[in-house]
């Protein structure tokens, strides 16, 4: 069933009404405006709604697919640390820190920070960190803008892959 006459479903998008297609005919192009070649049969204010529509709709679309487009390369990097804070286990998906030696800096630097803490997850040197410890710590690093519910996802089953592993 629709809505009442006279009134619009709650989800839709309200369309210009004439007069502001007329302010924004600029935006269609002269061709669509005269109903030349390139432009659009049928009435000129319908054909100027239907452009605008499609305007608005596709480049929201686009915008989208670019800000949620998935990658693979959602963890930076995997580390599992002992009680002193010295590696057990690094993997570096990324050239974020190329050498050995930055990468034992970043590890102390972690451990450091994240060694007397409660919580769970950690922003440091841009990196979002989730991390367990218990008789080890268990560390997934992601960059800053990255969902902490996934590499928490990623934490929590390399944690019980090992748990099930060495019982």
């Amino acid at each position: 069933m629709g809505a009442p006459p006279g009134r619009r479903p709650p989800c839709a998008t309200p369309l210009p009404n004439a007069g502001t297609l007329r302010k924004e005919q600029r935006l269609i192009g002269p061709a669509a405006r005269r109903g030349g070649p390139g432009g659009v049969i049928g009435s000129r204010a319908t054909n100027q709604r239907r452009e605008l529509f499609r305007l608005h709709v596709g480049s929201e679309r686009k915008m989208e697919a670019v800000a949620l487009e998935p990658s693979l390369y959602t963890v930076k990097a995997v580390l599992i640390l002992d009680n002193d804070g010295e590696r057990l286990f690094a993997k570096y998906y990324d050239d974020t820190y190329p050498s050995a030696k930055e990468q034992k800096s970043f590890e102390k630097n972690i451990f450091s920070k994240t060694q007397r803490s409660d919580s769970e997850i950690a922003l440091l040197e841009g990196l979002t960190v989730v991390y367990k410890g218990i008789d080890l710590y268990f560390y997934v690093i992601g960059s800053s803008c990255e969902n902490e519910l996934m590499l928490t996802a990623v934490l929590s089953c390399l944690f019980d892959s090992l748990s099930q592993m060495l019982r």
